[in-house]
């Protein structure tokens, strides 16, 4: 901290969801430092600014804004913001004196995202970044509810505990034909991939335009190997694109028990009278 205040600048590890990881510096040069996982450069970034920093050391989880202009940044762009690869990002912080990094730093972070603004071109983003306790000082309760309240292959003992990620359940598949972003047909041989066990499921593409991104299947007929998705892919759609067919769930008692097999972990109360029954007369 005794350099002057035109040598010292911030540097941003951005890890992404996926485990990409992306290396950035505010300092207006290229900046070689090790943040403890190696030595690395850290490339200068435009668009990469950091808002003062708040801990005031009274058990408040501290907090900061980064502003990215997206559209011209060098490390990401516009699309990146509209398809969602900032979810989940944690982003941890270094003051150095950038004319010699080895001198030492200070960390902050890392901050987890958890609001993300942008307007309505894609050229400006915001991100709200908060310390890592901020989930301890959240009050999470669970209600009474007929849909199982796991989230689908969640891991936790007693909650659902479906191994989707593993060979068993994932699909496989190419694209075939294309007739829009949002409209081709794949190639599968997975012997699940029938009507039902499709509905609700997610793609993640796996190479191509769209690569390390996820859509959302409205529709998926198998005699014709036909697939509609929610909206569009963010990206042009190719014919040989890869992609992994995700399964998903209904949260019904049903699904859980004919599908996946795991109505043990079932976390909903579908045995409960329902209104019909609440608002009957009395015997």
């Amino acid at each position: 901290m005794s350099a002057t205040p035109h040598t010292l600048g911030w540097l941003g590890k951005f890890v992404f969801a996926n485990g990409t990881t992306i290396r950035v510096s505010s300092t207006g040069a290229d900046v070689t430092f090790n943040d403890g996982s190696g030595s690395a450069t850290w490339t200068n970034d435009k668009s990469f600014m950091v808002s003062p920093l708040v801990d005031k050391g009274s058990g408040e989880v501290p907090d900061c804004d980064l502003t990215a202009p997206v559209a011209i940044s060098d490390a990401y762009d516009a699309e990146d913001v509209f398809l969602g690869v900032f979810e989940g990002m944690q982003i941890t912080l270094y003051l150095v004196d950038w004319t010699d990094p080895g001198d030492g730093s200070m960390q902050r972070g890392p901050f987890m995202v958890s609001e993300i603004i942008y307007d309505d071109r894609g050229r400006i983003g915001a991100f709200e970044c908060r310390g890592i306790l901020q989930r301890a000082k959240e009050v999470t309760v669970e209600e009474y509810s007929v849909a199982c309240r796991s989230a689908l292959g969640d891991q936790r003992p007693g909650y659902c505990n479906v191994p989707i990620t593993s060979p068993a359940w994932l699909c496989p598949a190419v694209v075939a034909s294309v007739t829009n972003r949002g409209d081709f047909t794949i190639t599968v041989s997975e012997p699940h991939a029938v009507d039902g066990w499709c509905a609700l499921v997610a793609i993640n593409w796996l190479t191509g335009n769209n690569a390390g991104t996820y859509s959302q299947v409205r529709l998926w007929t198998q005699s014709s190997s036909r697939v509609q998705i929610w909206g569009l892919a963010g990206r042009t759609v190719q014919v040989g694109d890869t992609l992994e067919i995700i399964p998903g769930c209904d949260k019904r008692f049903e699904t859980c028990l004919a599908k996946f097999a795991n109505s043990i972990n079932f976390r909903g109360e579908h045995l409960l009278p329902g209104r019909d029954f609440l608002n009957g007369a009395g015997l």
